[in-house]
């Protein structure tokens, strides 16, 4: 029985910390406040609330797929482009293939943050490993 209710909590906790799905009417007024002010010509966003007190827009800004996450104060955490792999700085690109010499490219995005940093994404499989980097707009690695 003691698995049972374990099972359970840990199920029901689980559901609570993943993104949900919410109607732009269910916004706080300052995220659509900012998202209204920041993207005046954007008209089919989905949303969902992530963790407590954020909210990530799905979007399409000039035909790339974008999103934004925006505190319920209605301060921009971070915005994040999808830009096509050619568009990488040269310095990005050589940056990538410096820590990883045998790494294929799949997709890469432009991120600024709510410092005025920009970042640069790029999901790459090296073998038969895929996934995400973060290098800074000169090259330098942030994480993986």
């Amino acid at each position: 029985m003691k698995f049972i209710i374990t099972g359970f909590i840990a199920l029901v906790f689980c559901s609570l910390t993943t993104a949900q799905k919410i109607l732009g009417s269910q916004l706080p007024k300052a995220v659509t406040a900012t998202f209204i002010q920041k993207f005046p010509d954007v008209r089919r966003e989905t949303w969902r609330k992530q963790g407590v007190a954020e909210y990530k827009a799905n979007f399409i800004l000039n035909d790339a797929k974008t999103s934004t996450l925006i505190n319920e104060q209605g301060e921009v955490l971070k915005t994040e482009t999808k830009i096509k792999i050619s568009a990488l700085p040269e310095q990005v690109t050589s940056g990538i293939k410096a820590k990883y010499p045998t790494a294929k490219f799949i997709a890469a995005s432009k991120i600024h943050t709510a410092k005025d940093s920009v970042r640069y994404k790029a999901d790459i499989k090296t073998g038969k490993k895929n996934f995400d980097v973060l290098f800074s707009e000169n090259g330098e690695f942030i994480k993986s």
